[in-house]
């Protein structure tokens, strides 16, 4: 019975989300908020972890779910914790992609601010 109510209550507010009501969409975030950052986590490689922050990338996810929200097929009440781990799987390899290759700068090179030739 319980069961039952909690899964219709997840099903509501992924309707109530894909309307754009953004209290909706904080309470399945806050239902979904630690697998998500999980997966981030696990799945950020750590040269790359070390230039983007778990968080970054579950912000620039959640922007992109409710820019896309539409999207979102209600298919159980899974439906939406399914979706956002496809986005954040997406963001992950982006982050990998724009931040892998980059080389550790080397402290003996970074030039203050003050020292900077003006280029301007």
């Amino acid at each position: 019975m319980a069961e039952d109510q909690d899964r219709d209550e997840q099903i509501e507010l992924i309707r109530r989300f894909r309307a754009g009501d953004e209290d909706a969409f904080r309470a399945l975030l806050t239902r979904h908020g630690g697998a998500l950052s999980a997966r981030i986590k696990r799945n950020l490689p750590a040269k790359v972890a070390r230039r983007v922050a778990v968080s970054d990338v579950l912000q620039e996810s959640c922007a992109v779910a409710f820019r896309r929200r539409e999207h979102l097929e209600i298919r159980g009440a899974d439906a939406f914790r399914n979706w956002l781990l496809g986005i954040v799987d997406n963001k992950v390899r982006e982050a990998v992609r724009n931040h892998a290759h980059v080389a550790a700068r080397s402290a003996h090179r970074e030039v203050s601010r003050h020292d900077r030739v003006d280029t301007g």
